[in-house]
């Protein structure tokens, strides 16, 4: 709800697709074995209808009772319309919750998520940064261990030296305060979009050189 306006609503939406050999539906069953996030190409921005000329440079799809344009067709820069982004970006922060709770938050649902080398413009910015902080502070970034955790709390490695070397391996080598450091998921392949919204977690590397 925006407050001060009891009957509007901001909202973010994420498209589904269904996983490989699922056909339809099933009511019953899990979203997560039925579905993947997948990106929005592009995201688009509404004003209960599509504002067709306004780009966010997102993969998801946003809503505001914005003041749009006379025509409709873009936001207006004015700022009634201040507000609403930054509604817009804790939304889209704390959304990532119910998106873990869901099992939907999987590796591959950082392609999603907006990257440094994404072309944002300024006032749709304050949304990458929630979701950052958020990933950052809370237990939400995929480990390599199949679940979450801050991922303040994680380092990267290479995936034969974290097959090696175990989380109480781990908890031993490398110096903590507070809770042990963990294994964060790594991405496939380099420079990918996984891989860079990683990166841009600011998790810091860790190998042999640290304790050779």
């Amino acid at each position: 709800a925006v407050p001060g306006l009891a009957t509007q609503r901001v909202a973010v939406a994420f498209p589904l697709e269904f996983l490989p050999g699922v056909r339809q539906f099933v009511a019953k069953q899990p979203l997560s074995q039925q579905f993947r996030i997948a990106p929005a190409a592009p995201g688009k921005v509404a004003v209960f209808f599509t504002a067709g000329k306004e780009t966010s440079g997102l993969r998801f799809h946003l809503h505001a009772p914005f003041v749009p344009e006379l025509s409709r067709s873009s936001i207006k820069d004015t700022p009634a319309n201040t507000p609403l982004f930054a509604q817009l970006a804790t939304l889209a922060a704390t959304s990532l919750h119910e998106i873990r709770d869901l099992g939907l938050l999987t590796p591959t649902f950082l392609e999603v998520l907006p990257i440094p080398q994404d072309q944002l413009p300024p006032r749709y910015q304050p949304i990458r940064t929630a979701i950052v902080e958020e990933m950052k502070a809370q237990p939400l970034t995929p480990t390599h261990a199949k679940g979450h955790a801050p991922a303040r709390r994680l380092v990267q490695a290479r995936a034969s030296l974290k097959d090696l070397l175990t989380e109480n391996d781990l908890a031993f080598l490398v110096a903590h305060q507070g809770e042990p450091k963990l294994w964060a998921v790594g991405a496939t392949q380099r420079n990918s979009r996984i891989d860079n919204f990683l990166t841009g977690l600011s998790i810091p590397e860790w190998g042999i050189t640290q304790f050779a």
